[in-house]
């Protein structure tokens, strides 16, 4: 015959027991005479196909959380050098386009030397696969000394916010 304590004792332990997912449990019954409950007595057993299966997708869906958190991260740090670069690019492009301007509205005529200057210096700024880039590399070839810079600076400007589009 069971006490009464000990009724208690395993019912509680039942209750932590029925609890555990993990565990296959085997029961063998015992009656109290004292209370009339029925109390079972449960012993513990590993389940080792069930435990590695769980320790498994759980290992994998943990690879798997760092790998996809990885490549975003990596995505986000190379979107961000991107942008500084093209933002560094923009800038250039807007001092070599005031050079040029200065250059040929200046009283003097720019020498050969200069017009090579600037001409290499767009040229290896820019794409020459590019249609907006080799526009603005004719519309430099077409400046002339106290001539309109009108169109070299409208190509620029097309060519900038083209480029501010695609960021």
């Amino acid at each position: 015959m069971l006490e009464k304590q000990q009724c208690t004792l395993l019912k509680s332990q039942l209750k932590k027991l029925k609890r555990a997912l993990i565990w296959r449990l085997c029961k063998t019954c015992f009656k109290c005479e004292a209370c009339h409950i029925t109390v079972r007595n449960w012993k513990l057993e590993f389940d080792l196909a069930s435990l590695a299966t769980g320790v498994g997708f759980t290992a994998m869906a943990g690879w798997l959380a760092s790998f996809l958190a990885l490549r975003k991260d990596e995505k986000s740090v190379q979107i961000t050098q991107i942008t500084e670069e093209r933002t560094k690019w923009r800038a250039e492009i807007r001092e070599l386009t005031q050079s040029i301007v200065a250059i040929f509205s200046a009283e003097n005529e720019p020498s050969n030397e200069q017009r090579e200057k600037f001409q290499a210096a767009l040229a290896t700024s820019l794409n020459p696969k590019c249609t907006w880039d080799n526009q603005l590399l004719d519309e430099y070839r077409n400046l002339i000394h106290r001539g309109d810079t009108t169109r070299f600076i409208l190509a620029v400007s097309l060519l900038l916010k083209h480029d501010w589009e695609r960021v």
